[in-house]
C-alpha cells in the first residue's frame, strides 16, 4: 500500500501530465496555404513567397513546390502582407491579410508576365469560410472581450 506522501506525488504527476495534454490540444495559431499559377493556369514552381507582420516585425519565407503550392503552418493570428515573386513575372502583394485563430486561410494568385519592374497589388480580401478542415475560430474585438 502506498503512503499518503507517495499517493500525493503520483496524483501531482498525473495532473501535470494530463494538464500538458490539454494545453497541447488547444491551438492559438493559424495557417495559410495557396497555389501560384501563370497566366495560362500552369503552376509556378520555385516562386518566393513572403509573409510579413509589420506590427510584430516578423517575416516568414518559403518557396512554392513543383505544383505551385505554398504553406505557412502555425502562424500567429494577426494582419499580414503576402508577397509573391518569381523570375519573369510581376511581383504580387496582398496587404491587410487577416489570419484568425484556428482558421486555416487560403490565398491563390495568378501571376502576370513582367513588363519591366511591375508590382501588382491585390486589394480583395480572403474568403473567411474555412473549406480546408473542420476547425472553428473567431476573432473578438475589445467590447466582446470586456463583456466576457
Amino acid at each position: 500500500m502506498l503512503s499518503t506522501f507517495a499517493r500525493r506525488i503520483v496524483c501531482a504527476f498525473l495532473l501535470i501530465v494530463l494538464g500538458a495534454d490539454l494545453a497541447v490540444a488547444q491551438t492559438s495559431t493559424s495557417s495559410l496555404r495557396g497555389t501560384i499559377t501563370d497566366p495560362k493556369g500552369s503552376s509556378v514552381p520555385g516562386a518566393d513567397v513572403k509573409l510579413t507582420s509589420a506590427e510584430r516585425g516578423v517575416s516568414l519565407t518559403t518557396k512554392t513546390d513543383r505544383d505551385g503550392q505554398y504553406q505557412f503552418l502555425e502562424v500567429r493570428p494577426g494582419t499580414y502582407t503576402l508577397e509573391v515573386a518569381a523570375p519573369g513575372f510581376s511581383t504580387i502583394r496582398q496587404n491587410n491579410l487577416i489570419l484568425l485563430v484556428a482558421t486555416p486561410a487560403r490565398s491563390d494568385f495568378q501571376m502576370t508576365l513582367a513588363t519591366g519592374a511591375t508590382t501588382v497589388e491585390v486589394t480583395a480580401s480572403l474568403q473567411t469560410i474555412n473549406t480546408s478542415d473542420a476547425t472553428i475560430g473567431n476573432a473578438f474585438n475589445q467590447t466582446q472581450l470586456s463583456a466576457l
